[in-house]
C-alpha cells in the first residue's frame, strides 16, 4: 500500500489553547488538558476532531516525557498547555488514524523534539514539522476500525477483571458477614480488653537518628509498606518501650482523608520503630484471643464497619474540600470484637485463610489474562503502521 509523507502542517491546522486548567467556569462543554480525565468549560474554542498534544512533560523535573495525546470530537474547550492538530482535509487525513499514530509513536515522533531544563516543553512549529507517513484515507478507516475493535476486547477484559474483583471481594464480606453476625456481636469484648497494649503514637518529628517512623502512608490495607522515614534524635529519645512496634502488631490508620480504619500487620523485628499520632498499634493478648483471629476480623468487612463508623471530623480547607477526620483513642478501645472460643478463632482463622486463598488464585488468573490482552496491544498498533494489519 502506497504511503505518502506529509509535515503535519501540510494536512492539519495548528491551534493552541487558551483556557487556563483550574480556573475555567465548569459548564457543559469538555476542557481537554493535560490529564487522562477531562474536566469542563462553560463556553468551546474548537470543534473536533481533532488530537490534543501536550505542550509540557508529563512528569516534569526535567525530564522529557509525554504519556499521552488526545482525541476530541465535537464542540470543546482546550487548556493552554496543549495544541490541537484539526486535519484540514478528512480525504486525507483522518483525525483519529492521526491521534492512535502518534500516541503509538509519541517516543519517536515528539519527545526527542522536547526542550529544557527545569521546564520541558514542545514548541508548536517543531510539532508542524514533524513528518508522518499516511496511506489513502480508506486505509486509515480500515486501520482505525481494526485498532477499536482490538481496543474494545482489551477493554472487555479488563472490565472482566474489575468485576471478578469485586465479585470475589462480596464472597469475602458475604463469608465474613455470616460469620460475624449480629448473634456473634452479642457474645463480644471491647478491643482494649483484648490487647497488652493499644495506643496511638506521639512522635513524629523527623530528622537523623536511627529510630523509625510509621506513618498512614504505610499502613495500606492489609499490606504494611516498610518504611524509611527517621525520628528526630530527641523525638526518639522519648518513645517508650512498649510504643515500639513489635513482630505481629496490628497497625491501624486513626486519620488523615481516605485511609482511616486501614488495618495492616507488622512483620518484622530488631529494629527500633514506632508510629506517629496518626497510626495505632493494637498488640493482642494471646491469653484472650488469637492475635490471628484479631488480625482477621480487623481487615474484614465487619471489623472495618465497626472502625470506620466511629470516625469523627469535619469539612476542614474549603478551597480544596478537605475532610480531616480520626479514630479517637477511646472509640478504639470500644470496638467490640466477637469472642468466641480459641478453637473457633483458629478454625475460622484457617477457613478464611483458605477462602482468600482461592480468591487471590482466581484474582491473579484475571490478572494474568488482562495483561496479556494489553501486551497485544503494541504488537497490533506496530502492525498497524507498518502496513501488516
Amino acid at each position: 500500500m502506497k504511503h505518502t509523507i506529509y509535515k503535519i502542517r501540510d494536512v492539519c491546522s495548528l491551534v493552541k489553547g487558551t483556557y487556563p486548567t483550574l480556573k475555567t467556569e465548569p459548564g457543559e462543554y469538555p476542557l481537554v488538558v493535560t490529564a487522562a480525565y477531562r474536566r469542563t468549560a462553560s463556553t468551546y474554542q474548537l470543534e473536533g476532531p481533532a488530537v490534543c498534544v501536550p505542550l509540557i512533560s508529563s512528569t516534569g523535573h526535567g525530564d522529557a516525557a509525554l504519556h499521552r495525546v488526545h482525541y476530541q470530537d465535537g464542540k470543546f474547550a482546550l487548556a493552554n498547555l496543549l495544541v490541537a492538530l484539526h486535519p484540514k482535509d478528512a480525504s486525507v487525513c483522518d483525525a483519529k488514524y492521526l491521534y492512535h499514530l502518534l500516541m503509538t509513536k509519541k517516543d519517536e515522533y515528539l519527545v526527542p523534539l522536547m526542550l529544557g531544563t527545569a521546564n520541558v516543553s514542545l514548541k508548536e512549529k517543531d510539532i508542524a514539522n514533524v513528518e508522518i507517513s499516511l496511506p489513502p484515507c480508506e486505509e486509515q478507516r480500515r486501520i482505525v476500525a481494526r485498532i477499536e475493535e482490538s481496543t474494545a476486547k482489551v477493554e472487555a477484559g479488563r472490565e472482566l477483571r474489575r468485576r471478578t474483583v469485586e465479585e470475589t471481594e462480596q464472597i469475602m464480606a458475604a463469608e465474613e458477614r455470616r460469620i460475624w453476625n449480629p448473634d456473634a456481636l452479642r457474645d463480644s469484648r471491647p478491643l482494649d480488653s483484648l490487647t497488652l497494649f493499644l495506643a496511638r503514637g506521639k512522635q513524629s518529628e523527623q530528622g537523623d537518628s536511627e529510630h523509625l517512623l510509621i506513618k498512614t502512608q504505610h499502613v495500606q490495607q492489609a499490606r504494611y509498606i516498610p518504611t524509611l522515614m527517621r525520628l528526630a534524635p530527641h523525638a526518639a529519645a522519648k518513645v517508650r518501650p512498649e510504643a515500639l512496634v513489635r513482630d505481629g502488631d496490628i497497625l491501624i490508620a486513626c486519620s488523615a482523608a481516605g485511609c482511616l480504619g486501614r488495618v495492616a500487620r507488622y512483620r518484622g523485628d530488631g529494629l527500633e520503630i514506632s508510629t506517629d499520632t496518626h497510626v495505632a498499634i493494637a498488640r493482642a493478648n494471646p491469653v484472650a484471643v488469637d492475635p490471628d483471629y484479631l488480625y482477621a476480623y480487623l481487615r474484614g468487612s465487619q471489623g472495618q464497619h465497626q472502625l470506620r463508623s466511629r470516625e469523627r471530623g469535619d469539612w476542614q480547607r474549603e478551597k480544596i474540600g478537605f475532610r480531616l477526620t480520626e479514630l479517637n483513642l477511646s472509640d478504639l478501645r470500644a470496638v467490640p470484637v466477637p469472642i468466641p472460643r480459641i478453637p473457633e478463632q483458629r478454625r475460622i482463622v484457617d477457613y478464611l485463610r483458605g477462602l482468600q486463598e482461592k480468591v487471590d488464585a482466581l484474582k491473579a488468573l484475571q490478572d494474568e489474562s488482562s495483561k496479556e490482552l494489553e501486551a497485544l496491544m503494541p504488537s497490533i498498533l506496530d502492525k498497524a503502521f507498518r502496513g501488516e494489519l
